[in-house]
């Protein structure tokens, strides 16, 4: 199992010109990663198209190409939609990366869940699949906030591509449909072709309960349990670490849309990550807009506790895929 790492993790250092590409492609390297998992969605201070990338054309994606080939590097795309307008320019950057796996979300109209929607994309899908096939590029559906595991799995059996399309299974996105991680991860490993590993927890914003992301192994998530489910029940080839820290998100459904709906287990509210008066959980993922001293503890919080989760991550890889794991 190659363990890889996500953009979106060290998303603060991106926002702030603390990090570019190719600092990012040396840190993993210098980390002993296996890989590079990169977020094209533009963002605050990236590129307005092409998010972490500075750019799209054949001579900046062949710098590109070589720095992850220089540390003999995987590289994994990450990208949003379902149409083929929306795909095609994320494709056409992996076809020059080299990259056979894109990962993308449904992009629900109005920011709520809508099945007439989910629905009427599947056809949208297979249209993208012989653009898939000739460039050998499987594309993975993550379960981003909105969609129980069914109903994902529902959708990819409908779409009817099983070689070409599957699932990013993300360790902790679906709480936001009230899923237990656990029995979502479960749901999901025997169609995933990638994964976001990560650790939630559930905090209060205020009076309204938020899922925050944490650092791995201090939220509420078993990540050993989890682990130990995406290398026993899929034939993913490697799993990213998508921290999602500093970060919160409010809950996408109604309570019991995913089978869960009390406070409990994964879903026990605790105490948030950072004082109230520094900066309120809504505010952890655009600091700047809160204060100069939010922004610059968050930064600080974000690089020291990525260095801590890539070092749980490898022991769980060392745990779980080593050769005296196997035998065992």
């Amino acid at each position: 199992m190659k363990i890889g790492l996500e953009t979106e993790s060290c998303h603060l250092l991106f926002q702030h010109g603390r990090m570019n590409i190719f600092d990012f492609i040396e840190f993993t390297a210098r980390f002993g990663l296996d890989g590079v998992h990169i977020n094209i969605i533009p963002d605050y201070n990236l590129h307005p198209r092409w998010g972490a990338l500075q750019g799209a054309s054949t001579e900046y994606l062949s710098r590109v190409k070589a720095a992850i080939d220089q540390h003999d590097l995987y590289c994994e795309i990450a990208t949003r939609g379902s149409t083929l307008n929306e795909l095609a320019p994320a494709l056409r950057i992996a076809r020059a990366l080299g990259v056979e796996l894109v990962r993308s979300y449904l992009w629900f109209p109005h920011g709520r869940f809508d099945v007439d929607f989910m629905e009427s994309q599947i056809s949208e899908v297979r249209r993208v699949v012989p653009f898939l096939k000739t460039h050998q590029i499987r594309l993975a559906f993550e379960n981003h906030e909105f969609e129980t595991s069914a109903e994902l799995i529902k959708f990819i059996s409908l779409v009817g591509q099983p070689e070409w399309v599957g699932l990013l299974c993300d360790t902790g996105n679906s709480m936001m449909a009230w899923e237990e991680p656990l029995s979502a991860i479960r749901a999901m490993a025997p169609h995933a072709f990638g994964v976001h590993f990560k650790d939630h927890s559930v905090i209060r914003d205020g009076d309204e309960p938020v899922v925050c992301g944490m650092p791995l192994g201090r939220g509420n998530i078993d990540i050993d349990k989890a682990f130990r489910i995406v290398v026993e029940d899929s034939a993913v080839a490697h799993i990213n670490l998508g921290m999602c820290y500093p970060y919160c998100a409010t809950f996408k459904r109604e309570p019991g849309t995913g089978g869960s709906s009390d406070f409990a287990g994964a879903f026990a509210i605790t105490h948030p990550p950072f004082p109230p008066n520094l900066v309120r959980p809504m505010g952890y993922y655009y600091p700047h807009d809160t204060s100069e001293e939010a922004l610059l503890t968050l930064l600080e919080c974000q690089q020291q506790d990525l260095e801590r989760s890539i070092a749980v991550l490898t022991r769980l890889r060392d745990k779980y895929c080593s050769p005296q794991a196997r035998s065992g």
